[in-house]
């Protein structure tokens, strides 16, 4: 669930979280869409999670790490960038 100013707004389906530590998404496709890693960003930002994982199944197999660290999330100065 979702929460805005304490009022649940909506409900997000994360594809997999690994011993509570690791928001895992995965996508197969045969491109990658450039919002991909936003939608993980998100998911990072709603979470107490920091770090996760966008494992892509294209042509080129590729994963990439997104990080979103908790103690920005206050004031929503997350660092979203693929590494």
């Amino acid at each position: 669930m979702v929460y805005y100013r304490g009022e649940p707004l909506a409900e997000q389906t994360l594809d997999m979280i690994v011993d509570e530590k690791l928001v895992l998404e995965t996508k197969a496709t045969e491109l990658l869409h450039p919002n991909a890693s936003l939608q993980l960003f998100s998911y990072l930002c709603a979470t107490n999670l920091e770090v996760g994982l966008l494992l892509h199944f294209g042509r080129k197999p590729k994963f990439y790490r997104v990080i979103c660290q908790n103690h920005f999330k206050r004031h929503q100065n997350c660092d979203h960038r693929l590494e």
